[in-house]
């Protein structure tokens, strides 16, 4: 026989009665009322057990007496303070617990991304978790491409930022922070309407500041950061010279900033991100001069970084990005060996970032773009089972990005390119039908996308570029009335980006190309006199861009180009006098890019195949 059986046999008897009968309560206020007699039964129980026990106090036995006569009030105030105390601890146990989740988040940081961002769920999750926490979470959800619960958990740092004890003036500096983190995503998704409202509402507050205090560095460089950021939506947008203007005030805070501490690292970092800003539109508005010595300045100041502290993640992957934007120009410029030797050092630093963390999604990105500017040169040199290999290497990473997030529109856009390098390629090798299959793929992404923001003036220009490639597989095939709707398609819209920006070198080239295409169907379906027009519409925009920089191997190329396609044409007609005329101006050039090595490993054949056409064609007239 137990104590209570031997002590209170009344108490444990209701005790006992009241467990048999719990499941046959149905009536919700008869329910309670038997809850709150258990619940009394129990504390009953409890005192008087601990009144039998040897370690019994006089108070403990005193309450028990209170109980019999009716009193609860010492027993009550006695569990509640048995409940305050095991609150302490628990509250104790769960900050100890909140602290070492919160360590254990910080050390998987940088290291291991996937066991860092379940790392930070676990720590919102807990009582206690901050505003810090909580923005810490959204940027690892970001980071892993998890948008839209990246977007929730910034919205509740919006929710909770006003109950942090910090000043106004630190609020709004932080709420300036969110709004670029919240740009970002809207960008990533593809609303960039959405993301230049959040850049520029960022920016409102950050200008709000500096005028507040002038003096304020921190406030000088987040002004900086906006202005880069409003800056790029522009240039997205194809308002080249709005974003010149804004990344041209934020180079000029940098270099003040960079200026008055040369050792701020920081600063010197903010200073290579604008000078890469400023290098972009130049190459867009095809100032490849500019563009090179803006990049070379920027490349300079983040080897120093990168030298100083060999194991920041983030200034190496700077260097990558610097290294890559010096083998664009180098591309352009004809030089494809000094490019490969840009490409490759940029994707020997993305492996090893790769490889350090499988989980970043940012690093793998990384790995993918720069597999493409590889295989890009492979390809230019004439190897294409090297260049099908690298673009391979690409697609499987771009495959997985995009079926982790498909509202990730810039791992859907990724995809889409890689399946027209690889459709390239396939054309290339004469397998004309799978790379129709790969182009098609391509072009149902870019027309998703396209719809999702017409505004988008990359997105436009991604679709008229595969409209085109989808036209020459048609083309090749014979199918030259749904080639011509093709082109026509993409011309329409090379229009409408061209006549928005006529400075947007990129645009007036993408219309030139278009044009050259509809003058090849015309010509190949024997309306010559509306090819006569395509062409010579090309040739002018050609001459315009050419003249712009003699130092661009591609644009001097398309001219050239421009010269065949109507020395051809007039090669057909009785016009002698002008076949020779352009066929001339054509070799005129090539023979210049020839003896400077800027020929690509296909252009290489064209001045031999030009004099031999010239021969076959004017001497047969």
């Amino acid at each position: 026989m137990n104590i209570i059986q031997q002590c209170e046999p009344d108490i444990a008897k209701t005790l006992g009665e009241y467990r048999r009968k719990e499941a046959d309560w149905n009536l919700k206020e008869r329910a309670l009322n038997q809850e709150l007699e258990r619940y009394r039964a129990e504390a009953a129980l409890n005192a008087i057990e601990k009144a039998q026990s040897p370690q019994a106090s006089q108070e403990d036995k005193r309450r028990v007496q209170a109980l019999r006569a009716g009193d609860v009030a010492p027993t009550a105030e006695a569990v509640e303070q048995e409940a305050a105390a095991l609150r302490q601890e628990m509250q104790a146990q769960g900050a100890l617990l909140l602290e070492k989740e919160r360590q254990a988040a910080a050390l998987w940081s940088g290291k291991d991304s996937a066991r860092a961002l379940a790392a930070w769920k676990r720590v919102v999750a807990l009582a206690g978790a901050s505003v810090w926490d909580w923005w810490q979470l959204g940027r690892m959800e970001q980071q892993a491409g998890e948008l839209a619960q990246a977007m929730l958990a910034y919205a509740k740092v919006q929710q909770l930022l006003p109950s942090v004890d910090i000043s106004h003036d630190q609020q709004e500096a932080i709420q300036a922070y969110l709004l670029i983190d919240m740009g970002d995503i809207l960008q990533a998704q593809g609303d960039l309407s959405a993301a230049l409202v959040s850049f520029k509402r960022g920016l409102l507050i950050s200008e709000k500041l500096v005028q507040r205090d002038s003096g304020n560095t921190q406030w000088q460089f987040d002004l900086s950061k906006s202005l880069v950021w409003v800056g790029i939506i522009q240039q997205a947008q194809g308002n080249l010279s709005a974003a010149l203007g804004s990344f041209t005030r934020s180079l000029q805070i940098s270099e003040k900033l960079a200026q008055r501490d040369a050792g701020n690292t920081r600063w010197q970092r903010d200073l290579s991100v604008s000078l890469d800003r400023i290098g972009d539109i130049q190459q867009a508005q095809g100032d490849l001069s500019a563009a090179l010595g803006s990049f070379t300045r920027s490349l300079q100041i983040r080897e120093k970084l990168a030298q100083r502290d060999a194991g920041n993640t983030g200034w190496q992957r700077d260097l990558s990005v610097s290294l890559n934007k010096i083998g664009d120009i180098q591309q352009a410029q004809g030089d494809l060996s000094a490019a490969l030797g840009s490409f490759t050092r940029s994707l020997q630093i993305r492996e090893k970032l790769a490889q350090r963390d499988a989980g970043n999604t940012r690093w793998q990105r990384d790995l993918s773009v720069s597999l493409d500017r590889i295989g890009d040169i492979q390809q230019a040199q004439g190897d294409l089972s090297a260049a099908l290999g690298s673009f391979t290497r690409s697609l499987q990473i771009r495959e997985k990005l995009a079926q982790r997030d498909a509202g990730n529109s810039e791992w859907q856009r990724d995809l889409s390119v890689s399946l027209n390098k690889i459709g390239d390629i396939q054309q290339a090798q004469g397998d004309l039908s799978a790379a129709l299959g790969s182009f098609t793929r391509s072009l149902q992404i870019f027309e998703k996308l396209a719809q999702r923001d017409a505004g988008n003036s990359e997105w436009q220009r991604d679709l008229s570029v595969s409209l085109n490639k989808i036209g020459d597989i048609l083309q090749a095939q014979g199918d030259l009335s749904a080639a011509l709707g093709s082109f026509t398609r993409s011309l329409q819209i090379f229009e409408r980006l061209a006549q928005r920006d006529a400075g947007n070198s990129e645009w007036q080239r993408d219309l030139s190309v278009s044009l050259e295409r509809i003058g090849d169907i015309q010509q190949a379906q024997g309306d010559l006199s509306a090819a006569l027009g395509s062409f010579t519409r090309s040739r002018q925009i050609r001459e315009k861009l050419a003249q712009r920089d003699p130092l661009n191997a591609e644009w001097q190329s398309d001219l050239a180009l421009s010269h065949v396609k109507l020395f051809g044409l007039y090669a057909a007609q009785p016009a002698k006098d002008k076949a020779r005329s352009h066929a001339q101006q054509a070799l005129r050039i090539l023979d210049k890019l020839e003896a400077e090595k800027r020929l690509t490993a296909r252009q290489q054949e064209w001045p031999a195949l030009l004099r031999m056409m010239m021969m076959v064609a004017l001497d047969t007239q």
